[in-house]
Order: structure tokens, then C-alpha cells, then sequence
């Protein structure tokens, strides 16, 4: 622990925003859903991530995949909303 102390610290001093997760299964979760939603739609769509969240019709999707993914948590153990994920 004192070395990735050590180690945040020496990162924070570079100014890049680091900060030590207690619960990184939890956020790696978080991160695919993030990354199923907004990956093959921009891809898709060829745009950027900003029309999803400016655009209903992509928000009714986004909220579809999160619902999956929230089923497929609570299958793994780690119960999560799709409301949340959103």
C-alpha cells in the first residue's frame, strides 16, 4: 500500500488526476458499459460522443444496453441499476 501511495503521489505532482479506487472491479464494470454504449455508436453513427447524449433516440439505446449490462452484473454478483449505469 505505501508504494502505491508512493506511487499516486508522484503522479498527482505530474498534474495528471490520478486517484486510488477502493472498488476497481466495480469501476472496470462501469467502464464496459460506458465503452458498449458509446463505442459502436460513434462508430456506427460516425460521430462524436456528444450526439449521443444530445440525441433521445440514442438515449433510448444507451439506456438498453445499460439495462443489459446491469443483467449481466447481477448475474456476475454485482447487482447494479440501469438507471445508475446510465
Amino acid at each position: 500500500v505505501p508504494a502505491r501511495e508512493a506511487t499516486v503521489s508522484d503522479l498527482a505532482k505530474m498534474d495528471l488526476g490520478c486517484s486510488v479506487e477502493g472498488d476497481i472491479e466495480g469501476r472496470l464494470w462501469k467502464k464496459l458499459c460506458v465503452n458498449a454504449c458509446i463505442n459502436p455508436l460513434t462508430a456506427l453513427l460516425e460521430c462524436r460522443n456528444g450526439r449521443i447524449h444530445a440525441d433521445q433516440d440514442l438515449q433510448a439505446v444507451v439506456g438498453n444496453v445499460c439495462a443489459e449490462v446491469a443483467s449481466v452484473m447481477k448475474a456476475a454478483g454485482r447487482p447494479c441499476s440501469a438507471e445508475e449505469l446510465v
